[in-house]
This record gives C-alpha cells, structure tokens and sequence, in this order.
C-alpha cells in the first residue's frame, strides 16, 4: 500500500530531518512509526500527505506516483496533524460539511458522511455546539472525522493523543482500532508513546536522528532483547558520571549481557534475573557505588528503543501540552483586550460590577471598567454580565451565540 525507496530531506538549513529511509506498509495494518521528537516522524508524514518534497528517493501510495499525480494521492489519503486542522469559531456539523466541499463532494453525499461521522465518532449530541467549547478529546475526534469525510484508503495521524489526559486517549484508540478493524483502512501512525505504540500497531518502526533502526512486531522486537533488564537509578547523572568507573566494571562481569548508561540510570540486562539480581546488589555495595532505587523487569518496549537509539523514550516526558491558536490569542490579549474584560470574577461579578464599585469608591467613572469597556468599542449587551447568555470566558469556553456575537460586533467596529 505504502512504500519507499531512499527517501532523504535535507532543509536549507542544512538540518538532515532523513537520511535513505525505505519502508513497505501492507494493506489493511497499523503501521506505528517510533521515535523522539525531532527524530523524523513528522517530516515523513509531510513527504508522504504531498505537504513537503523529499531531497531525494521515491514513494508511491497505493500505486499511485505523487510525481505524475499528486491529486489522486491527496484523493486516497486521510491527513490528522499534531496541531487540531478544524476551525474553533465552527460547529462540528459546520466543519465536516466544510471539509466536503473543500474535496468537491456532492451535496448529498456531504449530508451523508456528515452523519455517518458524527454517528461514527458519537458527536451528535455536541454536532451543533461550536468546537470551542469541545473537550480536547472531542476534538481530537472531531478532527479526525473531517479527515474521513471523502473516504481515504490511508490514514496517516502524527501523534494523534498528544496533549490529551489518560482517559481521551484510551477512547481514541478505541476509534482508531474500529476504523482499522471494521472498515480495513491501513493507518500510519506517528508517536512517542511506548504504551500507544505497542497496543496499537501490528508492526513498529524506529526512528532516530532521520534513520530506520529497525522494524517488527512489538513482541519479536522485545524477545531479541532476549534478557531481563536490572535498573539502577542514581540520584543524578552527575553523580552517574562522577562514579562511571566504577559502574564500567559491570562489563567484565560474567552474569552480565550488556551494560547501558542512560542519563542517571544504568540499565543491565542479564539471563537469569533472579540469580543476577542478588549478584549485582552485592557488587553495587561492594564498590561503595550511590544508588538511589532499583528495579527489575522483563524486556520491553522501551529496553527496544534504548537498544538502539542509545536512549531511553519512557523517561524523557516529552509530552508538550500544546494550546490551540484560539486559546493563546485569547490569553495574549489581542483584540483590544477585549477578551480580559469579559472575565467573571470568582463571584460572577462582571465588569459592569467592577465599575459600580469602582465609581462608588472614587465618586468618578473615569478609571471605571465600564469606561474601559466603552474606550474599547464594545456596545450593546456584548459587556452586559447580566446577560442570560454570559459564558464562563475565564475558562476559554464560551456559548455559540456569545461567539458570533462578539463577531459581529467585531466585524462592525472595523
């Protein structure tokens, strides 16, 4: 379905984001695709979604050469970036009916995916709800259905739980796997989520520095390790690295397979665990080394990736909690402040409160809220805190009439 042969990217910076990469993707699999940030996963979606142009080597999806035709690939493929693609001043129902049209779809069959999806992705409850006021997993969902609105063979998704709580992204594979599962649709997914990868993925591919370093299933990766892993966790790599000479003497010992460092963790894996364990308990007293916690563990996914990438993914937290343009733009100020002034205080007090008060203590409207509000251009009930409609705008969530009103209003001010 999805192959490649070489493909490198080299930015005019002179940053190497991939260097020969060739992969074959069967048809009808979830394909995930390893790795930290910065090791490559996003430039390869961009290379294969049409969005980036490699520097050099050959891809085709589903036999299809973006070279010749790059329509029909966009035609066959389904798109879900890290940051959310769907419009927060929109209705979920609004966005997918968008989503149609910007493929060419006919009306009633834009009327039908529309419902398909929203029934797919149980969103019909919120369907007519503006996406501002969507939870991060509903949207999260949201934005894949719009990525399904024209039937895609390929799914590609680059880090499609990032940012969202343990409980969203259980939900979400749930839909990941349905849509994998019940419809056979082959899905390349990008992640640095051990857990995401091992649960969904029929193979793994890892990714570091722009290289492949290896690909297989979770459970073939993991019994190559072939040993169980003994952990210590020193208080911090400095004091690892001050007594580094001391730790190398673990090399030589005969119950011992390998030896990795790993910023303040040495990690050992050995054949008989057990036995091993006490060995290199006594051994750490014996050498007098600092040592905080130890643990001991079957081969894992992680134990892959440290084997060969020379780090470790579980300990990096590497989690960004990204906000949506709305929520910053908001909380930068922009728009004459006017979204500051709309906030309740914790008594549900709003700025025509503060300005009754405010003129009550200095006999004077002039250093009023309600003068600051009127200096700004806002009119009408669009600074009325009595308003019936009034949402809670310090939390960033706001009710579909507040929105286009304050649009309106907006629009007419310029």
């Amino acid at each position: 379905m999805i192959q490649l042969e070489k493909l490198s990217k080299t930015y005019a910076s002179g940053v190497e984001a991939l260097r020969d990469l060739s992969l074959e993707i069967m048809e009808g699999e979830i394909f995930g695709f390893l790795g930290s940030n910065g090791a490559g996963k996003s430039t390869t979606i961009k290379i294969l979604t049409t969005l980036s142009r490699p520097t050099s080597g050959t891809f085709s999806i589903a036999g299809i050469d973006p070279q010749n035709n790059p329509t029909k690939i966009r035609e066959t493929i389904g798109y879900v970036a890290q940051e959310a693609g769907v419009d927060y001043f929109l209705t979920g129902r609004e966005n997918l009916t968008l989503q149609g049209r910007l493929y060419h779809l006919p009306k009633p069959l834009i009327l039908q995916r529309v419902e398909e999806l929203l029934d797919l992705f149980d969103l019909q409850e919120v369907s007519d709800s503006m996406v501002s006021t969507y939870s991060g997993g509903m949207q999260r969902k949201l934005d894949i259905a719009t990525s399904l609105v024209h039937h895609p063979k390929v799914l590609f998704l680059d880090e499609p739980t990032l940012g969202l709580d343990p409980r969203s992204r259980l939900i979400l594979w749930d839909y990941i796997r349905k849509l994998n599962q019940n419809f056979g649709m082959t899905i390349f997914m990008s992640t640095h989520y051990l857990e995401e990868a091992e649960k969904l993925a029929g193979r793994i591919g890892i990714i570091d520095g722009g290289e492949l370093k290896v690909i297989g299933t979770p459970e073939k990766l993991k019994s190559e390790i072939g040993a169980d892993s003994i952990n210590f966790v020193c208080e911090s790599a400095q004091r690892r690295e001050e007594q580094a000479e001391k730790w190398n003497l673990f090399k030589f010992k005969p119950y011992i397979d390998r030896l990795v460092f790993d910023r303040n963790e040495v990690r050992m894996y050995v054949r008989n665990g057990k036995d091993a364990l006490l060995k290199a308990m006594s051994d750490t007293d014996a050498l007098k080394l600092d040592v905080e916690t130890i643990s001991f563990s079957r081969a894992s996914l992680d134990d892959v990736f440290l084997k060969y990438t020379g780090k470790s993914l579980e300990n990096k937290k590497e989690e960004s909690e990204s906000e949506p343009w709305w929520k910053k733009w908001q909380k930068s100020g922009q728009g004459n402040d006017d979204w500051k002034k709309w906030q309740k205080d914790e008594k549900g007090n709003g700025p025509e409160k503060e300005a009754e008060e405010s003129q009550t203590e200095n006999g004077s409207c002039e250093s009023s809220q309600k003068d600051k509000i009127a200096s700004s251009g806002i009119t009408g009930t669009e600074g009325n805190a009595s308003s019936p409609e009034w949402g809670d705008w310090k939390s960033g969530k706001w009710t579909e009439a507040e929105m286009k009103q304050w649009w309106a209003n907006k629009s007419k001010a310029k």
